[in-house]
């Protein structure tokens, strides 16, 4: 029921205490083959970190507390670019690791310790940019959830190269249900967006969002008044989803994304108020008291209110 486990030790989090599975040794085998040089931890804070590992263990620290929001395909990007905004603003009122090998590092140092100890990228990769395995995203989604699940395969090398024996447009052709799109669901498994895209071939096939970047604890109680928040949150922009991103940069989204883990309720953030959708940016405990507007011309009704009360645990 915590983020990080403030006792851990670095023994903690060799190879030894890995699964000993199949999955698990491929999952640390793939990004150490591409990489092909130690996994280097460099995070800043009240006591900054620098360590290397030979394995991907370090990630194994993190405990999250993740969501899925099931959604109608016609509405999937507004759903999605809905829930890019909303996980800022959640994650700095959730927060809670802010320790690492007895380290004060960010409020939520999950974010930065997943992205580096799975980074399969190798120096000249770092160097240019290449988007990383672990990532808030490159762009608001436009048309769709094949927009992502293309920029998965299009981006990233396969870590688990496990090819199955369905062949999908033949099964669409002899109407044996929807295919399983294996490869792609495994591929798409082992690049860890902080919300992502999901394609499920259940009930007829369905796809869902999953929200990742929520962490586990104190409480139960906090635990569900967090995914209360941001589902809440998500489903009451995505109407004006279309309007908003046309208005409000993707860049501070992202911003917004890595200072809320940085800083928590001290962060500040940009949102885009009011009928204009004019970006602000507000201290986050002032959001309060603050109300957002999605321009629908015809009424100025806010149509979801940032207000969040605190559980008793707190």
């Amino acid at each position: 029921m915590v983020g990080i486990l403030p006792t851990l030790t670095p023994e903690d989090l060799q190879l030894a205490a890995l699964s000993d599975a199949p999955r698990y040794r491929a999952l640390n085998n793939g990004p150490r083959r591409l990489r092909q040089e130690p996994f280097r931890i460099r995070i800043h804070g009240a006591d900054p970190l620098d360590v290397a590992a030979d394995d991907v263990g370090l990630e194994g620290a993190n405990t999250s507390f993740q969501v899925h929001l099931r959604v109608d395909p016609d509405r999937f990007a507004d759903h999605f670019n809905a829930a890019q905004l909303a996980t800022g603003p959640v994650l700095a009122v959730a927060g809670n690791s802010p320790t690492f090998l007895g380290h004060r590092l960010w409020q939520e140092t999950r974010v930065a310790l997943f992205k580096q100890a799975v980074d399969d990228r190798d120096a000249a990769g770092r160097s240019s940019r290449r988007v990383s395995r672990v990532a808030f995203g490159t762009g608001w989604t436009r048309s769709g959830p094949l927009e992502l699940l293309e920029e998965s395969v299009r981006l990233h090398e396969p870590v688990l190269p496990v090819v199955g024996p369905e062949q999908p447009l033949d099964r669409l052709d002899q109407g044996d249900g929807v295919p399983a799109l294996e490869e792609l669901r495994l591929h798409q498994g082992t690049v860890w967006r902080w919300n992502r895209a999901i394609y499920d071939p259940a009930d007829g096939g369905h796809l869902r969002i999953e929200m990742r970047a929520l962490p586990a604890g104190p409480t139960v109680t906090d635990m569900l008044a967090n995914a209360a928040f941001l589902l809440g949150l998500t489903l009451a922009l995505a109407p004006g989803a279309a309007t908003t991103t046309r208005r409000f940069a993707f860049q501070q989204a992202h911003h917004n994304f890595y200072r809320a883990a940085q800083f928590g309720l001290g962060a500040e953030l940009a949102w885009p108020l009011g009928p204009s959708g004019r970006p602000r940016t507000l201290p986050v405990p002032s959001w309060s008291a603050t109300s957002c507007r999605w321009p629908a011309r015809a009424s100025r009704t806010p149509a979801c209110s940032l207000r969040r009360r605190a559980s008793s645990s707190r």
